[in-house]
């Protein structure tokens, strides 16, 4: 009899330790499956938290478009259409005879809103340096990206070469 009892001590010794393994698997599995849903549930509040932002900057932006509105339009208004350029080349040369200078425009390539030109002046050195001065600050639409200034016979030669910008805009 002891021995059957000691079988049954050792069966339910059994059972209870399996059953406790059992129990701990289950509640590793829980908590694995727990940490899963709370990563999701911070990825999904972290996102949230992000398109909220997104969409008060979106409206924001979209308050200082409408407050931009009136001051592009004079901005645009400020740099010619295409076709206004037409009459350039002879407003600089204009520019230029007011400085006793000769100078010769030209157009080069065109990409999307500006052309590129050369611009050839001669003159005294002070003229050519007041005719520059003049380009730079009466002709908000022109840049200039480079000049040579060169010493011919008994005047100088200064090469421009840069871009003129014109509103590409289509009304």
């Amino acid at each position: 009899m002891f021995h059957k009892t000691r079988n049954s001590i050792s069966l339910q010794t059994s059972i209870a330790v399996g059953l406790s393994f059992f129990i701990v698997f289950l509640l590793v599995i829980v908590g694995i499956d727990t940490r899963n849903v709370a990563t999701e549930v911070i990825d999904t509040r972290v996102e949230i938290n992000t398109r909220v932002k997104q969409s008060g900057e979106i409206a924001r932006l979209r308050e200082e478009a409408e407050r931009a509105a009136p001051k592009k339009a004079i901005l645009e208004n400020v740099i010619p259409k295409k076709d206004e350029l037409f009459t350039f080349p002879n407003q600089i040369a204009q520019i230029g005879s007011s400085q006793d200078l000769i100078a010769n425009f030209t157009f080069g390539s065109e990409s999307e809103g500006q052309i590129n030109y050369s611009l050839i002046a001669r003159g005294s050195y002070e003229n050519i340096a007041e005719f520059a001065r003049k380009l730079k600050n009466d002709i908000p639409f022109m840049s200039i990206s480079s000049f040579d200034l060169v010493l011919g016979a008994g005047e100088y030669n200064m090469n421009f070469a840069g871009k003129v910008f014109f509103n590409g805009k289509e009304e």
